[in-house]
């Protein structure tokens, strides 16, 4: 076996001990403190109306539900439910967390993460292209506090089950301004970048796939290939209900931007939410 080989293998395999050790971690954590759900919890849910990048780019209506709990010192939570449990409390990843350096002005974590791949059913325009499968990633992430306002961040997430889900990277600049007590105006933008295995997977087209639709073939390499902006308004409503609206924005830039999937290099999303989480004063 050459040493390259065994190289990739060994990559491949940090994600793995990532994981491992994020989940040793969390049960000697949740072994020294009592779980507790009220402890520090959120439940709700979220509509969405967006256009997406791939096929016609027709506008869809989508349902989220929103949850977040704490299990010790493990959180865990899923869609936006991580910035709602936090709104005027403070920051959190998305995920099954834990926090592996939480100081004043910068924070490392590591988290879990499903990715549900995508499908098309058989009355899509892409239907005969394979499924992109649902996957485990794990994902580390590096946060900065420029200011009371400004913060900048890096994460990185890789496929741990070797479903074509490769890695994925992204950079970002948040801005939040207070609206009196009650309220926040935020802003985002970041700009995201993918190896060739996530990029071929999600806008490429194989020899099987260009036979079952007609398309041409499209073998993307890696690079960066989507810029996002984003403007939200949160409130709270009072010691329980919190809600927000958001406006997002996709740009597709690099070669996927020639993918014949695409329909549409430019979308956008209105996403309206609210939910109820546990009064931390009492």
């Amino acid at each position: 076996m050459s040493h390259a080989s065994n190289d990739r293998k060994k990559v491949k395999a940090l994600p793995l001990a990532l994981a491992l050790g994020l989940g040793m971690t969390s049960l000697a954590q949740a072994q020294e403190e009592t779980i507790s759900f009220g402890e520090d919890y959120l439940i709700g849910g979220s509509v969405t109306s967006g256009t997406s990048h791939i096929g016609h780019g027709d506008r869809h209506w989508t349902f989220s539900p929103m949850w977040a709990f704490r299990l010790g010192k493990l959180k865990v939570s899923r869609s936006r439910a991580n910035t709602l449990l936090t709104a005027g409390r403070g920051s959190s990843e998305t995920g099954v967390t834990a926090d592996l350096v939480d100081k004043d002005d910068y924070t490392v974590s590591a988290s879990l993460r499903i990715d549900n791949g995508r499908s098309f059913d058989a009355g899509h325009e892409l239907h005969g292209l394979p499924d992109v499968a649902t996957t485990l990633r794990v994902r580390g992430a590096y946060r900065y506090n420029l200011s009371s306002r400004w913060r900048v961040g890096l994460y990185a997430d890789q496929d741990l089950l070797d479903r074509q889900g490769g890695m994925r990277m992204s950079t970002y600049t948040t801005y939040k301004l207070p609206v009196g007590e009650q309220s926040f105006i935020g802003g985002s933008m970041t700009l995201a970048w993918a190896d060739k295995t996530y990029l071929r997977s999600h806008y490429g087209v194989g020899n099987a796939g260009a036979q079952a639709t007609g398309l041409a073939v499209f073998r993307p390499g890696s690079g960066w290939y989507d810029t996002r902006l984003s403007l939200d308004y949160t409130h709270i409503f009072n010691d329980h209900w919190v809600g927000f609206v958001a406006l997002n924005t996709s740009h597709l830039m690099g070669p996927v931007r020639e993918s014949p999937l695409v329909g549409k290099r430019n979308t956008n999303a209105v996403t309206v939410g609210i939910a109820y989480r546990n009064n931390r004063r009492k």
